[in-house]
């Protein structure tokens, strides 16, 4: 067991790498149903509303398009019960831990629902909060060319502000915890292996407005995502062409949809991809090519055609407006990244994020 000092220490640099969360955005949501306000951040002249995904419906069979997998995760219910799911898993998802949904109960933890599936194994610190072990998994300092290792824990996609004890769950809501090597300076804010999280349920039990942000060229693939985002369950959506303020003020989760070469003359989308060392999406587009990364930020593969992304970001831990990138070194890449959120969800649960090329789906991180 290591010395308590020292693990006051870890912590304490760990929370001024990851600070809480302090972007929220009041703006009420728009309804796809009967009622309908107005996001005021997104001007209505220049907005395609849901109502365009019910036409591209009539030309496409819904089922089809979720074939492969209609349910990544549990919506929420088992034998008419409510539900929290939980999965708990090692080095960015790559194995497997524990999968099962728990019965939720008012005013239910984090800490309550990881407790009901490993109720003597779990080993936690600084008040109940932190957990520094898990059965044989135990946070590792790190020294002597071996990496720092802990638990992280993110809810509905979003890692967490908070710690266990203190996030109170919502009925539906996923939980994903994961035991995993990392650097000082690599802070990952989002994920988007809990797909179709964040935008069924949002986060602290607020769900706001989906946002689909695309290039002019690239309407289809934006309605193509929100046929199967609707499919999912997601009930409040906006469509709009990408500008640099809705990125820079989100109203809500928000997805990108587009080639590099058309998104890189956005500055918002430029910088945060020159921060490819430290922004947590362990990808990097260069000139002419799509840089995959390990964990260190280290480039693990590289390639100049056909590749796509499925990646998150949050600025800050705890941020309920993350970015969701999908896309692609050239127009090959983008349909790769659009059909594997379309039409095969189900490989990206427990993922990071993730790259396609020719049907092959690619975990980010990639790990020694």
């Amino acid at each position: 067991m290591k010395k308590r000092g020292l693990s006051l220490l870890i912590l304490t640099t760990f929370l001024f790498f990851f600070p809480a969360c302090n972007k929220q955005s009041s703006e009420p949501p728009v309804s796809t149903g009967e009622k309908e306000t107005v996001v005021q951040s997104i001007p209505s002249e220049t907005s395609e509303e849901v109502a365009g995904v019910e036409d591209l419906e009539k030309e496409k069979d819904v089922e089809k398009l979720n074939k492969e997998s209609e349910e990544p995760f549990p919506k929420g219910k088992k034998e008419g019960k409510e539900t929290v799911f939980l999965r708990i898993s090692q080095d960015y998802g790559a194995v497997m831990l524990a999968e099962k949904e728990v019965p939720f109960k008012p005013k239910m933890s984090v800490m309550d629902g990881l407790n009901h599936i490993f109720p003597d194994e779990v080993e936690t610190a600084y008040g109940g909060s932190y957990v520094q072990g898990m059965g044989s998994l135990r946070s590792q300092s790190g020294g002597l060319g071996k990496p720092r290792q802990d638990w992280f824990f993110f809810v509905n996609g979003i890692f967490a502000d908070v710690g266990a004890l203190d996030y109170l769950l919502e009925p539906g809501e996923k939980v994903w915890w994961d035991y995993h090597p990392w650097q000082m300076l690599q802070g990952t804010n989002a994920v988007i292996g809990c797909y179709p999280e964040p935008f069924v349920h949002g986060y602290r039990g607020k769900t706001k407005v989906t946002v689909i942000l695309y290039c002019a060229a690239e309407k289809e693939l934006a309605l193509q995502l929100a046929t199967a985002l609707k499919n999912m369950g997601v009930q409040e959506m906006k469509l709009v062409e990408v500008t640099n303020e809705l990125l820079q003020e989100r109203a809500g989760p928000t997805l990108v949809v587009g080639k590099w070469q058309d998104l890189r003359g956005n500055a918002y989308l430029a910088d945060l991809n020159q921060a490819f060392k430290k922004n947590g999406t362990f990808i990097h587009f260069t000139e002419n090519s799509l840089e995959l990364l390990d964990y260190t930020g280290k480039k693990a593969r590289e390639f100049s055609m056909g590749a796509g992304v499925i990646t998150a970001f949050g600025e800050t831990a705890g941020e309920d407006s993350p970015l969701w990138l999908v896309a692609g070194v050239d127009d090959e890449g983008l349909r790769n990244a659009v059909s594997l959120f379309v039409e095969r969800p189900a490989q990206i649960s427990g993922f990071l994020g993730a790259a396609v090329l020719s049907g092959e789906v690619m975990r980010l991180p990639f790990t020694p």
